[in-house]
């Protein structure tokens, strides 16, 4: 089994479409499901729009049509369907599944976290979701040890903890591609990026820069951490957060965007910030930061 932090692929067609497809429509699933396969979402979305047009509560097409939303990057829309869905069919665990993987890629961990609870409570037997239900708590405690550090960053013991935890976060190697996932992973690394940050950890903050980071104005690498270094223990309390970040994948490569509040007791801001990560050795790590008002 995965030992990762990350969360598990969308389940597809082939799996809980198939679950809940009857004979009878089963050509109208078939046509929807190739499609998305094919990842012609737009032309997915408007076939699950004309079935839906006559039998608004066919599930099937209902889920596909979440599928659908979720290709063309229409998160909002996406979740609102799943959940109602969800609502409509409670013992179908993979509903609650993609959910998740919604709600992680959001940077909701809290409501990812419902929703695999959901998973395994419609079916207990459902293994997928037990795995990445424990997953989810790995991340929701490496957050609360974040915290506990901000408020005791010289606690040896937690910080103790916090290596053990991520190094089993890291066991594994490279994980399993699927995009959502990837996603989810990149905005989990944003935020604790921004985490690391806000408790002044200069060593756990600059670690999140790769080693082929290009500063910006071309200084050079040791006078830029020394600069970030120094401004960060320099402020007393930092707190720094972000609006939901937008991402693109391009194999191995990221980008986020998102909006920035920083704030701290000699100043604050708020920024539009792009964030370009590359994954190396199963981390995710910055490569090029900008910054405009």
């Amino acid at each position: 089994m995965r030992k990762s932090a990350g969360f598990g692929k969308l389940i597809t067609v082939t799996m809980a479409a198939a679950a809940l497809c009857a004979p009878v429509f089963a050509v109208e699933v078939s046509d929807v499901s190739a499609l998305l396969r094919a990842k012609r979402y737009d032309t997915a979305l408007a076939r699950a729009d004309e079935h839906l047009a006559a039998k608004p509560d066919d599930p099937r097409i209902r889920f596909l049509k979440g599928l659908a939303l979720t290709g063309l990057g229409r998160r909002d829309e996406a979740i609102a369907l799943l959940t109602a869905l969800s609502a409509d069919y409670p013992a179908m665990p993979e509903l609650y599944n993609n959910l998740a993987v919604l709600h992680a890629a959001a940077g909701q961990p809290d409501k990812a976290r419902a929703a695999l609870e959901g998973a395994v409570k419609a079916n207990p037997g459902y293994a997928r979701g037990h795995e990445n239900l424990a997953d989810m708590y790995l991340q929701l405690a490496a957050q609360s040890y974040a915290a506990m550090l901000k408020l005791e960053p010289n606690n040896a013991e937690v910080r103790a903890r916090q290596a053990l935890l991520q190094s089993a976060m890291n066991y594994g190697g490279e994980r399993a591609a699927g995009v959502p996932k990837q996603e989810a992973e990149v905005v989990a690394a944003v935020h604790a990026w921004a985490q690391a940050w806000s408790a002044r950890d200069v060593p756990a903050y600059l670690a999140f820069y790769g080693r082929d980071f290009q500063p910006p104005g071309d200084i050079p690498r040791a006078a830029w951490e020394a600069e970030r270094g120094a401004r960060l223990k320099e402020a007393s309390v930092i707190h720094v957060a972000l609006k939901t970040p937008q991402v693109s994948l391009d194999g191995s490569r990221a980008t986020a965007t998102f909006e920035q509040s920083y704030r701290s007791d000699r100043s604050s801001s708020t920024v539009q910030k792009t964030l370009v990560l590359e994954k190396h050795d199963g981390a995710w790590k910055i490569v090029r930061e900008d910054s405009r008002k």
